[in-house]
């Protein structure tokens, strides 16, 4: 993506993809500044340590710090607290957890292929940047991809600081037109591509299951599917998302799974339906207790310690966003709209893990 004729050069990172769009290279941004930061904190505390020690180590915190936000911020909002307990997924209070080496973490198809892309019915329109120091303004995501140079000029705050404080679309069948006919648009071109077809054919190519084999599993066969009215008189989803289903797929058994996803309707307190809340939720679980290398256990070999564990909990992606960017405020929880529920934090006052408890 880069165009060396205007010295306008993408950025390099352990995942190709981050020059996708400038929220996403800014993330990719903030985490390696967080590394960098640790880094430089462990190589002071410890100078005996060598390079590769520290950088090690840094690892290590940063992907405790990613799983301590994935578990406390972001899953309760995706998944709401009733099914956070029900798949045992909130952090421990104060406690540790104990791996499984009978549980598989690998990743279900029907997770990675279909459930987890539910967030494509929740991406925004338009990018915006909050003033702070820099220009602020809303720009189309259609006219953003892989176009993240503005991030040269010190806009990663800014932008951060403006996305934090935009609101998602409602989780439903509808997606915006920059991912349905402009998605990844290079420049010069009239049109993209269609996200919501890929991800339809790609459930296809990797035979994954009907959604209503999928939603008997989840519902544990308390009902059958067996008619398309048997979605809304089962309240999996409004009439009017059946009858569109219907108008649609020749057969109940023939509604692709991420179509089904999307059309059904959210759990109370939470962000996505029942179908995607079972798929994901279990999916979690997995990736939980049965990744030897989860922060939480104990008795494994590089456990963290109890008093570095306590020190992990603490952590958040506004305390990370505030500690690496030049952002005066953030809302406590950075996934979270701005309310009285929700207040701003100063970020002259977010303090990170303290590594005092891993100096030796």
């Amino acid at each position: 993506c880069s165009f060396p004729e205007t010295n306008d050069i993408c950025f390099q990172a352990g995942d190709s993809r981050a020059n996708q769009h400038p929220p996403l290279a800014s993330l990719h941004t903030i985490f390696l500044r967080e590394h960098n930061r640790l880094a430089n904190g462990l190589s002071t505390m410890n100078s005996q340590w060598d390079d590769e020690k520290i950088f090690q180590e840094t690892r290590r915190i940063v992907g405790a710090e990613m799983q301590a936000i994935v578990y406390k911020e972001y899953l309760p909002i995706t998944l709401g607290d009733e099914r956070m307990t029900y798949f045992k997924l909130w952090l421990s209070d104060g406690g540790t957890t104990r791996y499984n080496n009978n549980l598989d973490p690998s990743l279900y198809t029907e997770f990675s292929a279909a459930a987890f892309r539910f967030g494509h019915s929740l991406i925004n329109s338009m990018i915006a940047y909050s003033p702070l120091n820099a220009t602020g303004g809303r720009r189309f995501l259609r006219n953003e991809f892989f176009q993240p140079f503005d991030l040269r000029q010190g806009t990663t705050g800014p932008l951060i600081s403006g996305v934090a404080r935009s609101p998602a679309q409602w989780f439903d069948r509808n997606m915006v037109q920059d991912v349905t006919n402009y998605l990844y648009r290079i420049r010069g071109d009239e049109a993209g591509l269609d996200l919501a077809s890929i991800n339809i054919q790609r459930g296809r190519d990797h035979g994954l299951p009907p959604y209503v084999d999928m939603v008997h599993f989840c519902a544990d066969n308390s009902f059958r599917i067996r008619r398309f009215e048997d979605l809304s008189k089962n309240k999996v989803m409004t009439y009017e998302n059946m009858q569109l289903l219907k108008r649609n797929y020749r057969d109940v058994k023939d509604i692709d799974l991420w179509t089904g996803i999307l059309s059904e309707i959210y759990n109370d307190g939470a962000v996505i339906g029942p179908t995607a809340t079972c798929v994901v939720g279990l999916q979690f679980n997995r990736l939980k207790y049965g990744d030897r290398f989860y922060f939480e256990h104990r008795n494994q070999v590089g456990s963290f310690s109890y008093q570095q564990m306590q020190e992990l909990r603490k952590i958040s992606l506004a305390k990370i966003i505030c500690l690496n960017t030049e952002v005066k405020t953030m809302p406590l929880n950075a996934m979270l709209f701005n309310d009285r529920n929700n207040p701003l934090i100063t970020c002259n006052y977010a303090r990170g893990v303290d590594l005092s408890y891993w100096k030796e």
